[in-house]
């Protein structure tokens, strides 16, 4: 009995890994599965399914929980990135941050647990994206780049990037300053109307929306661009979204003070980035927020604002855990 329940743990155990500093592939992989591999070695594998990210939300995640290889594995181990299986491929379905992050440490010997959400495997690759849009697993939107403030518009998944890269010389994605300012409102401790300083029992009680997951329990991707579009909307476009005249313009003086770290052009700290980003807070509180539409020219995107919570004050729970996201 003992020697089959050891075996049993053992081939449990290697099925776990992907191995691919042997066998770059997926194969033997299937809807459901997780496997391991060192960042060096999956990276090559890796297609993302945004074209840009927040540079200082990048920052943020490296400087907060991976300035140390140790650090590093610690918070890889807390994130299971949901992927989709294509030809010996694996399009990231989650995550991108984070792995723009530990691109940016340099730790490439970082573990990073992949779970399989579904594989298309033998797909021609236009319908793959058709796919993947289709069920919201795609982001397949953007700015010009000399208009970063612009509202973003479709973009073609022939201009897709192929790799994450973050690191000094090798920017794979472009940088999205409203999904940078998406993810910093959603870590808010205290801002104007709201503080928990003084009740730690839960995480960012003032942040400005809640995640909300799916009908069937899973996770929403890309959530936070339904947020990053209405900032952006309010700040450049519609600012009667704010509740007065003076709130805009101090986000706005906040705003154009700012400016995105690189891996060629790093810094020690992107606090003047959560300070901007707790003057978003009162505004996605706000009344108007409450009504707010993305337009349908986003696609999956559009609808209301997804985590909307009314007033100011603290939130009395953790963000809720969603399972992940299936196709």
């Amino acid at each position: 009995m003992l020697p089959a329940l050891l075996l049993a743990l053992v081939t449990y155990t290697a099925a776990a890994k992907c191995h691919l500093d042997r066998h770059p592939s997926f194969s033997g992989l299937s809807r459901g599965d997780e496997c391991q591999g060192k960042w060096a070695d999956l990276r090559p594998l890796l297609r993302p399914t945004q074209n840009s990210v927040g540079y200082a939300w990048v920052f943020r995640i490296y400087l907060k929980d991976m300035t140390t290889e140790d650090d590093a594995q610690d918070t890889m181990d807390g994130k299971t990135v949901p992927v989709v299986l294509h030809d010996g491929a694996a399009f990231v379905v989650d995550h991108h941050h984070h792995l723009a992050a530990l691109d940016l440490s340099g730790f490439d010997d970082v573990d990073v647990t992949l779970y399989v959400s579904c594989d298309l495997s033998g797909t021609p690759e236009e319908e793959v994206w058709t796919k993947l849009a289709s069920q919201g697993l795609a982001y397949l939107y953007g700015r010009p780049p000399s208009s970063p403030d612009a509202l973003p518009t479709p973009v073609s998944p022939s201009t897709m990037p192929s790799t994450i890269d973050f690191r000094k010389g090798n920017v794979s994605m472009a940088d999205d300053r409203w999904r940078a300012l998406s993810g910093f409102s959603r870590k808010v401790n205290e801002c104007t109307g709201c503080s928990d300083l003084a009740n730690h029992n839960h995480n960012y009680a003032c942040r400005a929306y809640n995640r909300v997951c799916a009908s069937s329990g899973s996770s929403i991707p890309f959530f936070e661009y339904r947020w990053a579009y209405m900032y952006d909307d309010a700040a450049n476009f519609n600012t009667s979204l704010w509740s007065s005249s003076t709130a805009s313009q101090t986000f706005a003086a906040a705003y154009s003070a700012l400016s995105s770290p690189t891996p060629s052009d790093p810094v020690s700290s992107v606090d003047d980035w959560s300070d901007a980003a707790a003057l978003l807070v009162p505004l996605a509180r706000g009344g108007p927020a409450s009504s707010y539409t993305v337009p349908a020219s986003m696609g999956l995107m559009a609808g209301k604002l997804l985590g909307y919570r009314d007033g100011m004050s603290p939130f009395d729970d953790d963000d809720p855990d969603c399972d992940l996201p299936a196709c």
